[in-house]
């Protein structure tokens, strides 16, 4: 383990290190969010029941890509740092198998998401024609889930060798083509048919083939180490190193699925109070995605920096970035909570709402405004530090628990038995985030989530 204080010049390598990989990914972020923000606005111009459907069908597929990202998450690190290392051999072995795990994914969620489309819209909302909207959107979706799996396994072996510019490409090029075909197909401009929501849902399939199809070029271009020259060299991976990224990917794969599942819930004890509470969380939501820009690129650099660092043995350098990071995190958090507050009017008046909704929407903001402090500094605590270590058991604990046992139970008191209004519970169920907030410090401080597995 390396001993003592970092030098001035480790610091400023350590800053210019950080930001190369960060900027990248938080363009890819803005990129994708802002362009979804035109999409949630295109969507939304055809009216409040529209925006209800499109945003309970999307939840499908945020529960299939966390469940991913959680099944991939384990693999990340371990890619991250052996390539710390310059461990190439078993770089791709580990990408081999997230390959597998990515294909997996898909097969499963396909026919799931297509046979099952209405009943899950069901769970949501009893509104005829939310449903009638949802059902064909989501059904139109799920034919990219395979394509997109791939794409998702090859982006985050991109990541985990610091190659952030190129994922922005991807990102960049499918969220033009995405935005591109949506004012086309929801709306019938250019000659295009007037599909509405279903429109949509087949601009981001067309998205997503094009995403595949980039990815694609990054996997055969030997430079980034991803394809070897044989097959059979993908194979080999050590039985103990097999078990040991098992043992790490399990709790990540458990974390993701809980919490996305545990959100989902959420979103049953939201439909309960109605369509105009769901459009209202939905429009809200918005505010956590654009904040998410920041906070994304922030976690990710974090955690491929830190276990690359780990990975190469120098233990007391990285918790010294995770020392920088995690001040980092709180007032970048402080920064997106109160710029939230301030600008949620200009969020409001691009939507064609009425003033009840309207009002009703902003008291949403306001909630969700409060709660965002304390998840971002969460997301990055949690992803981009203690994962980057190898503490993905206790990461586990901290993360899903508390949705599990306090925000839960809180929404569904307080929706179906008090029945406040939204913004009450929206904000009174993440009080669970306060709580992760002081654990996840606490476990930084302790230092044992620092684990070297290659």
């Amino acid at each position: 383990m390396e001993v003592g204080n970092t030098s001035p010049i480790q610091e400023e390598g350590f800053y210019k290190r950080f930001f190369v990989i960060v900027i990248p990914l938080i363009l890819q972020q803005f990129v994708s969010i802002s362009l979804n923000f035109i999409d949630t606005i295109m969507v939304g111009k055809l009216g409040e029941t529209s925006i209800a459907a499109v945003g309970v069908a999307n939840k499908l597929y945020f529960i299939y890509a966390l469940m991913l990202f959680g099944a991939l998450g384990g693999a990340s690190i371990f890619l991250a740092q052996y390539y710390g290392k310059k461990d190439y051999r078993n770089f791709r072995r580990v990408f081999f198998i997230s390959i597998i795990v990515a294909i997996a994914f898909g097969a499963i969620f396909t026919p799931f998401a297509i046979i099952f489309a209405e009943p899950f819209m069901e769970l949501f909302s009893n509104d005829l024609e939310v449903i009638f909207i949802g059902t064909g959107f989501l059904q139109l979706v799920a034919v990219s889930f395979p394509f997109n799996a791939i794409s998702i396994a090859i982006a985050f072996a991109l990541r985990s060798m610091g190659k952030t510019k190129q994922a922005l490409y991807i990102v960049l090029v499918a969220t033009i083509i995405n935005t591109v075909l949506n004012y086309g197909l929801i709306y019938g401009n250019w000659g295009l048919p007037r599909m509405e929501a279903r429109g949509a849902a087949l601009a981001t399939l067309i998205a997503r083939l094009v995403e595949f199809s980039i990815c694609l070029y990054f996997f055969f271009n030997a430079k980034y180490q991803m394809r070897a020259t044989n097959w059979k060299k993908y194979l080999g991976f050590p039985k103990d190193k097999i078990e040991s990224l098992v043992k790490i990917s399990i709790p990540v794969f458990f974390t993701e699925t809980v919490w996305v599942l545990a959100t989902t819930v959420l979103y049953v004890a939201y439909g309960s109070l109605g369509t105009s509470a769901l459009a209202s969380v939905n429009i809200a939501e918005l505010v956590i995605n654009a904040g998410s820009i920041i906070v994304f690129g922030v976690a990710t650099g974090a955690n491929i920096i830190i276990a690359q660092t780990i990975g190469s043995g120098r233990l007391e350098l990285a918790f010294a970035m995770s020392k920088k990071i995690i001040k980092m995190a709180i007032g970048i958090s402080l920064s997106l909570s109160i710029l939230a507050l301030l600008f949620r009017g200009q969020i409001l008046n691009e939507f064609p709402l009425s003033p009840e909704a309207a009002a009703l929407t902003d008291k949403v903001l306001i909630a969700f405004s409060i709660a965002m402090f304390f998840k971002f500094i969460n997301w990055i605590a949690l992803v981009g530090v203690l994962r980057a270590g190898g503490d993905t058991k206790v990461a586990f604990f901290i993360d899903a628990l508390p949705v599990v046992f306090i925000a839960i139970p809180l929404a569904f008191y307080t929706a179906m038995v008090l029945e406040l209004e939204i913004y009450w519970v929206v904000l009174i169920a993440n009080i669970e985030e306060v709580v992760k907030c002081v654990i996840a410090l606490w476990r930084f401080i302790g230092k044992k989530w620092m684990k070297n597995l290659t």
